[in-house]
């Protein structure tokens, strides 16, 4: 007769190898519907990052699902404003993507700083302005916060990373 092993708890906040959750996969995939099964649960973090500082809210904006980003909008735990290890904020991903209607979302948060630096000293228009994300860099100008004029690392403006 073989004996079975004991069955293991699994945890939903559990890191995969990758360092993702499955809240960060559910998120990245779009599975909207996972993940608000997932924010029910009380063991599972929403700002849980991987070993590079990136959240679930990260991972939604840089690949554009804008309905998991409304669903965590409606979480109150959930940081919008939360840098990962690069000093890269979700606003800054969604930027870096071209993901006009993820900037759209996360910009109804308050906390959100559109002009936030990340540690080498760039912004997320600094990006989206050579990547020649005309609609992220429209949204990111009508922002009062967004100083059109500021040089990022020290060197050139926004206007001069157009040209």
């Amino acid at each position: 007769m073989k004996i079975l092993p004991e069955p293991q708890e699994v945890s939903p906040d559990k890191q995969h190898d990758s360092g993702l959750t499955l809240l960060a996969y559910a998120a990245l995939g779009g599975h909207g519907g996972v993940v608000k099964i997932l924010l029910k649960r009380e063991e599972v973090g929403p700002n849980k990052p991987n070993g590079g500082g990136r959240t679930p809210l990260s991972y939604a904006a840089s690949a554009g699902r804008q309905g998991v980003l409304m669903i965590l909008h409606e979480q109150e735990q959930v940081n919008p404003d939360k840098p990962d290890n690069g000093g890269e904020t979700p606003l800054w991903h969604a930027a870096l993507k071209g993901e006009e209607g993820g900037v759209n979302i996360l910009l109804k948060w308050e906390e959100i700083n559109p002009d936030r630096f990340n540690n080498d000293g760039w912004r997320p228009l600094t990006f989206a302005t050579p990547n020649r994300h005309e609609g992220v860099v429209k949204v990111l100008l009508e922002q009062e916060e967004v100083n059109h004029d500021m040089s990022d690392n020290g060197s050139e403006t926004q206007f001069s990373h157009a040209a």
